[in-house]
């Protein structure tokens, strides 16, 4: 788990620059062009490197709708 997290952070902390950046005026329109061309690429990395090197969960959807709540079922 420990190599999937600096792939999440960088990619967070990439998208959330580049929207407060070309949102605030402190890009110009090329660099901001640029930057969104290489999200995509950014974000597919993110998710390459999560279901590579992921901890799979040991419940079955049945078992567990979510990871991290379980809901009452009746």
């Amino acid at each position: 788990m420990k190599n999937v997290r600096f792939p999440v952070f960088f990619a967070t902390l990439y998208l959330l620059l580049y929207t407060i950046g070309a949102n605030m005026g402190w890009f110009s329109l090329p660099l901001i062009v640029t930057l969104w061309i290489l999200a995509p690429v950014l974000v597919g990395w993110m998710v390459y490197r999560i279901l590579k090197d992921g901890v799979p969960s040991g419940h079955t959807f049945e078992d567990r709708f979510y990871e991290d709540y379980q809901p009452r079922r009746k």
